[in-house]
């Protein structure tokens, strides 16, 4: 095998890893942005359902339990 042969076949499989590199950072990204976005809700309908433990706001737990 000559060196050309060796440096190309590195430079193909240095090209490879990058990409799916990138597209593994890219999916964990999109990924992480779903997870906070669930989170989010998670945490305001649990806000909207601690309106039943304040006695002022008892209207808006009716609201939500219905």
């Amino acid at each position: 095998m000559q060196a050309s042969d060796y440096l190309k076949m590195k430079f193909q499989s240095d090209r490879q890893l990058a990409v799916y590199s990138q597209q593994g950072v890219t999916s964990t990204w999109k990924a992480m942005q779903g997870i906070g976005t669930d989170i989010y809700s998670g945490v305001e309908c649990a806000s909207w359902y601690s309106s039943c433990l304040i006695p002022l706001y008892h209207d808006v737990c009716k609201q939500q339990l219905s």
